[in-house]
């Protein structure tokens, strides 16, 4: 009879090294893709003329693309991406709920927010820390859109 000496758990029920060291890799890959819902999402809204409302799916979907990280973020103690995923999705979560209007002023803070969270998320697939202090301050332009 065949056994099969790669277990999934360890005998205590958690993930060894090497499958917490896999699946956190799945997770960066997964931000890839969430990043490029993202961005999909901003081109979407940037496209619009002046006067239209964006179409609340699209909202939606950077909404969900930027809560996933933050989700993944937070099982790994990622807590940079996670303290600015959960700001990003907060005044997502207001634009989708009529709380702020979009306007076109949004738009580059919105394509900013994107690249710090890449940029954050580079950092932690390097194993880095991000500066408190940027962090504060990238977390702070983004919640200034709270009083749009």
């Amino acid at each position: 009879m065949y056994m099969n000496r790669s277990k999934p758990l360890r005998q205590d029920g958690k993930f060894g090294f090497h499958q917490t060291r896999s699946i956190r890799q799945i997770f960066f890959q997964e931000c890839e893709e969430q990043l490029e819902e993202l961005t999909d999402g901003l081109s979407e809204l940037e496209s619009l003329q002046a006067d239209s409302d964006p179409d609340p799916e699209t909202i939606n979907r950077m909404f969900r693309a930027v809560h996933s990280i933050k989700g993944g973020a937070a099982s790994f103690s990622l807590d940079a991406i996670t303290q600015y995923a959960h700001a990003f999705e907060s005044i997502l979560d207001e634009l989708r709920s009529g709380k702020i209007i979009m306007s076109r002023e949004i738009i580059p803070v919105f394509y900013r927010g994107a690249d710090r969270l890449t940029d954050y998320i580079a950092i932690g697939e390097a194993g880095g820390v991000q500066n408190a202090h940027e962090l504060e301050n990238d977390i702070s332009e983004i919640t200034a859109l709270s009083s749009f």
